[in-house]
């Protein structure tokens, strides 16, 4: 996930593996919860299957 979440911006990154790392995270927002609202905000709209598709075909032109 560390490719598509940026951590602090639109989610929360922890070691793969590490219990007490994500319990520590969890911990955090549950004593902030405000924090969510903000990760919340920071999310990327998903884009629709057209621009995806437009974006696909630009980028195959550009390579073509």
């Amino acid at each position: 996930m560390a490719e598509v979440v940026r951590d602090g911006v639109d989610g929360l990154l922890f070691p793969s593996g590490d219990e007490a790392a994500l319990a520590g995270i969890l911990r955090a927002l549950a004593e902030r919860p405000e924090r969510l609202a903000a990760l919340r905000a920071g999310i990327r709209p998903v884009p629709t299957l057209a621009d995806h598709s437009r974006r696909l075909l630009s980028l195959y032109e550009s390579l073509a």
